[in-house]
């Protein structure tokens, strides 16, 4: 497992050093490299870790314990307006992460199968499906309140692999679960929707994508569409390498098109990171990243397939994880970002090592 992780993870590091050749901003993209032998041999103690049963228990357990105090935190915020993040921003839920840093949503949806699976590990038999039904409609709630659609979206995504797994021999109870849990995601939508004046206009902002021109569409995105054009516009300008891992923000007003709202008015940088991990690989490391994602995407379910059911169950967590990061409709994580780096190779060192485990453990809900 240790020696797959280091080709899978040399594999990633030379698309973004081959970006790194000529890249338009060089300082920015040989800091990344740098940045990233940290986060790689992060990974790689986690692959040796996890290789244990008992060790690996006790790293997927640990996991959970901030996941569940994050959702207590918004939770508390979501009824009295504040948390240990400090004050809700203006029109949704921002938890520790505080009103300047609106990822909630999607770290918690990504998170969420480690503390479903903890859950339903841990309760006792009688109360194990009680405590599932009070981790899920928490995280739920939070998660419609934290107004980021890329973590509904993710969410959803873990609820229906979660429950499919879980109930992957007996398709009829998976069929009533995953009716059940519509019906209530459905009723909770609804009382969000008349309770929360900020949640509302998230929803209300989202139906204009179906006006059918270009406005409505570009509202309900947040006003992404010109960050996913000039990606584009900047992948066809690079298309073998691209214009340099992290240069994004710095190139932005090169490719940009006139007028367009996301350049500075000094005009020497533009959005952030565009929005989409793939338009992302595409625009700074060009088909050469692309490439290097396919393959180590690739690997990874040939792996999945490979595994027998123990391992699978014990890399359930961070496979939903993974699952949930790289799903073509999450629009919020800069991949080469610090934070989604970080969480990007420390799932990928638990999967791999999860898979490797000696004597798995069963991730099954019990009868």
């Amino acid at each position: 497992a240790l020696r797959e992780y280091f080709v899978l993870a040399l594999l990633l590091w030379l698309a973004g050093a081959i970006s790194a050749i000529d890249a338009e901003h060089p300082g920015r993209a040989l800091a990344w490299l740098g940045a990233a032998i940290g986060y790689v041999l992060a990974g790689a103690a986690l692959v040796m870790v996890c290789d244990d049963p008992d060790r690996r228990g006790a790293v997927l357990l640990g996991a959970a314990v901030p996941v569940a105090c994050w959702t207590l935190d918004a939770t508390l915020q979501a009824v009295t307006g504040w948390s240990l993040g400090g004050a809700a921003s203006a029109d949704r839920l921002s938890g520790v992460f505080g009103a300047d840093d609106l990822k909630l949503g999607p770290v918690l949806a990504l998170l969420a199968p480690f503390l479903l699976i903890a859950t339903q590990q841990i309760s006792a038999r009688r109360s194990r499906r009680f405590a599932l039904i009070v981790s899920g409609l928490a995280l739920t709630l939070v998660v419609l309140l934290a107004g980021a659609r890329a973590g509904w979206i993710g969410l959803a995504v873990v609820g229906l692999a979660l429950s499919a797994h879980w109930q992957a021999h007996q398709p009829r109870r998976w069929l009533l679960a995953l009716t059940a849990g519509l019906l209530v995601t459905l009723l909770l939508t609804g009382l969000a929707y008349q309770q929360s004046e900020r949640f509302a206009a998230r929803i209300d902002r989202t139906l204009t994508a179906f006006d059918g021109n270009r406005k409505g569409l570009d509202h309900a995105l947040a006003g992404r569409l010109p960050i996913f054009e000039t990606a584009v516009t900047a992948a066809r300008a690079h298309p073998l390498n691209g214009i340099g891992v992290r240069g994004f923000r710095q190139s932005y007003p090169r490719y940009a098109a006139s007028g367009d709202p996301w350049v500075s008015p000094d005009g020497q940088t533009g959005a952030s990171h565009p929005h989409h991990w793939v338009l992302e690989v595409a625009a700074e490391q060009g088909a050469i990243g692309l490439l290097a994602w396919l393959l180590l995407t690739g690997w990874l379910i040939h792996r999945w397939w490979r595994a027998d059911n123990s391992a699978r169950s014990a890399a359930l967590a961070p496979a939903l994880a993974l699952l949930t990061l790289l799903f073509p409709l999450n629009t919020h994580p800069a991949l080469y970002s610090s934070f989604w780096q970080a969480l990007c190779w420390w799932c990928l060192g638990l999967y791999l090592g999860c898979l490797s485990t000696r004597a798995g453990t069963s991730t099954e809900p019990q009868a």
